[in-house]
């Protein structure tokens, strides 16, 4: 019998995260899986432990639900029946079908609907790198723009106060007077290894931390100094309310406004009610929020009136309604207490993307989409069922799913159904039967990354991850599925190298100081350079313009006033919603539905894990008051519905979270219930806005 040898390699879920994984291996099979102890543990350069999702990858790669060799169907679309076929006929008729398409209604019929399923390797991502590489060589497709699902509505509003985005580093937490964590949860959602650590040191260095969220979360309980409870949704008015506070007591950095911005003159007009007779007030924001005027003001005073204060958002708040709204409203309020560019300040921006140095790993090239065609990822059922008809630029005919559960994971699934109904050809690459794998008309079983080679870049660390048990069953890499259908459709999808070499030749042109063999020996590569100009630094402290038309913090927009549209607002303004309480909505369904993250799934991810599933009830939260009034118990079977569907589960009744307010966690069926509707700049998600009632099943 041989004996057990360790291997390191990491994680690579989509947490933000770059945690150590190490495999403890006999005979060929993972028998334990630890976390890190590579380094003593330190201030300077803690260790990279993984969470309980990480730990428990032994069940994920063992899982008797992992799905085994290619399958075709043969029930009705969404049925889940399928019967076993070679590779060779899966991967002929793929390539027969989308050769097919191809000739008959051109690439820009064919949707690559990508995502976050892998990230952060070199090699074997799926965001935006395996399948765009493969279409692009096949004459492009259909891909997704900019925007994603997490943080669409941030990403297109903050280029129009900011220019680019740019990420404070983890050791800012230690060098501040106050943290303001703004729907920002991050002891269950990671944020980056060790950021809640990186807080809790902190507060033990007298640091202040005050959380603003719905719900009494485990940030909450165990990293905040103060918990403002403020209803879904109306962050705005809040953001308004502070500025209000700020400019009344004359508590603003004028001389920093005056010398980095412009716009400041049009906003403090419209927080003074000059331009729409309603001043922007304590009292104002009260009925609005739910918060009391006297919490709104001592707000904006201990964030003016520290010397260095970092208010960081979580990314729930801009998958509202008019998320782009917040996305600028935060960095305005950053702006007016000149705390952009300080090292221990910020710009508003969320934090979950800690800035630590590169080290300059190469990706696999993608080349140039042909059709040039882009859309934004949460119109994608709209752009299937209404194609041309609906002024979309086609008519989608096949779509390819690869690191995607997307019927699961983007709003009003029964939308998504009708549109996955409509194609006439779907392909999914998967490791396990989720709500998309059933509408594939040829399903191909993939490798974990325990079973291939690869390199994890992520948050200042390098990890090679070697093979460390052969495939499962009869499961490929992505890789190696693109190799062989490029192959059949006549282009060498590998470029005429092989996957080491590809591993070798990222290595040596990047920042890691040994050669390929010593960083395969070595394992482990680590930039633990923490002293990092904060962001923006070139812009405030060495005359760098903004990229902004002006070179500045563009406070006012022309370019959104250009847009004429009341809904997008050259000022960031509270603009009342649908599905909310400004809804006449609100009368038939009561209570307003978030969907935070948890700690035990990433997105659908470890849904089927036995190990974290016996450690948690899926439920749907509610306040005490409200399930008092609806008769309903804790743990009680209960029925959520609204007009777009039903789910139900079980009542977690609490305190912990504000009245008229519910909450289910992502990655169940919640989306059954979120609207389709999007932001109205970056046509992005809005799944915090949603209405619904509970009611004792």
């Amino acid at each position: 019998m041989k004996e057990e040898n360790i291997l390191t390699t990491a994680c690579i879920r989509n947490c933000s995260g770059s945690c150590i994984i190490k495999a403890h291996v006999k005979n060929g099979k993972i028998t334990q899986i630890t976390t890190d102890n590579l380094i003593d543990d330190s201030l300077e350069t803690p260790q990279l432990r993984a969470c309980v999702k990480g730990r428990s990858y032994r069940e994920r790669v063992y899982s008797p639900n992992r799905l085994k060799y290619p399958m075709k169907r043969v029930g009705e679309r969404g049925e889940g029946k399928f019967k076993r076929i070679s590779w060779d006929e899966a991967l002929d008729i793929i390539a027969d079908k989308l050769t097919s398409i191809k000739e008959n209604y051109g690439n820009k019929s064919m949707m690559d609907l990508f995502h976050s399923g892998v990230v952060h390797t070199v090699l074997h991502s799926t965001w935006r790198q395996l399948s765009n590489r493969f279409f692009n060589m096949f004459g492009g497709s259909v891909q997704q723009d900019f925007t994603s699902l997490s943080e669409g509505a941030k990403d297109a509003a903050i280029p129009y106060i900011l220019g680019d985005i740019e990420y404070s580093s983890q050791s800012d937490l230690l060098e501040t007077e106050l943290i303001i964590m703004w729907g920002w949860n991050p002891a269950e959602t990671t944020s980056g290894t060790n950021t809640s650590w990186y807080i809790a040191q902190a507060r033990q260095k007298g640091i202040k931390t005050i959380c603003i969220d719905p719900r009494h979360t485990e940030t909450v309980a165990t990293l905040a100094d103060e918990w403002l409870p403020i209803k879904p949704g109306t962050d705005i008015a809040l953001a308004s309310a502070m500025a209000y506070v700020m400019i009344k007591e004359d508590l603003c950095d004028d001389k920093f406004i005056n010398k980095f911005t412009i716009g400041y003159e049009e906003y403090k007009k419209y927080i003074l009610g000059k331009e729409d007779g309603i001043p922007k007030t304590p009292q104002w924001a009260a009925e609005i929020t739910g918060l009391s005027s006297q919490q709104i003001q001592s707000l904006a005073r201990e964030y003016t009136k520290a010397d260095l204060a970092m208010l960081i958002p979580g990314l729930g708040l801009q998958r509202t309604a008019y998320g782009e709204q917040i996305s600028r409203a935060l960095p305005t309020l950053a702006a007016m207490t000149g705390n952009i560019g300080l090292k221990g300040g910020n710009s508003g921006i969320p934090q979950y993307n800690m800035k630590t140095n590169d080290i300059g790993l190469g990706r696999l090239p993608t080349f140039e989409n042909s059709t040039g065609i882009e859309f934004p990822i949460y119109t994608w059922s709209d752009y299937i069922l209404q194609g041309k008809d609906g002024g979309y630029q086609s008519d989608i005919k096949a779509s390819y799913f690869i690191g995607s559960n997307i019927l699961n994971q983007t709003a009003d699934i029964n939308k998504g159904i009708k549109a996955l109904k409509s194609l006439d050809f779907i392909v999914v690459h998967e490791l396990f039967m989720t709500r998309t794998a059933k509408y594939a008309d040829i399903l191909l079983p993939v490798t974990t990354f325990f079973e291939r080679e690869d390199i994890m870049e992520y948050d200042g660390v390098a990890v090679f991850m070697p093979q460390i048990i052969e495939p499962m069953y009869e499961a490929k890499s992505d890789f190696e599925i693109f190799t062989e259908l490029g192959a059949r459709l006549g282009f060498d999808y590998t470029g005429g190298k092989s996957k080491e070499e590809w591993l070798r030749n990222f290595v040596e042109e990047s920042e890691i100081p040994y050669s390929y063999e010593e960083f395969k020996e070595e394992g482990i590569y680590r930039n633990d350079n923490r002293d990092l100009k904060p962001s923006y630094y070139q812009q405030i402290h060495e005359g760098k313009p903004f990229n902004t038309p002006s070179g500045k913090i563009e406070i006012y927009s022309e370019r959104l006033a250009s847009l004429n549209d009341s809904e997008i607002p050259p000022i960031p303004k509270y603009i009342e919603s649908w599905e909310t309480p400004d809804d006449e909505l609100i009368n038939e369904y009561p209570l307003q539905l978030i969907l935070p993250h948890d700690k035990y799934r990433v997105h659908s991810q470890f849904n089927d894990n036995p190990l974290l599933q016996n450690l948690k009830l899926d439920a749907i939260q509610i306040n005490t008051e409200d399930a008092k009034e609806r008769n309903i118990s804790d743990e009680d079977e209960v029925l959520i519905y609204n007009e777009r569907g039903k789910v139900i589960l079980a009542a977690d009744v609490t305190e912990r979270i504000r009245p008229g307010v519910v909450a289910i966690n992502q990655g169940g069926l919640v989306n059954i219930l979120t609207s389709a509707r999007p932001t109205p700049l970056a046509k992005a998600a809005t799944m915090h806005t949603t209405l619904v009632e509970v009611e004792k099943n």
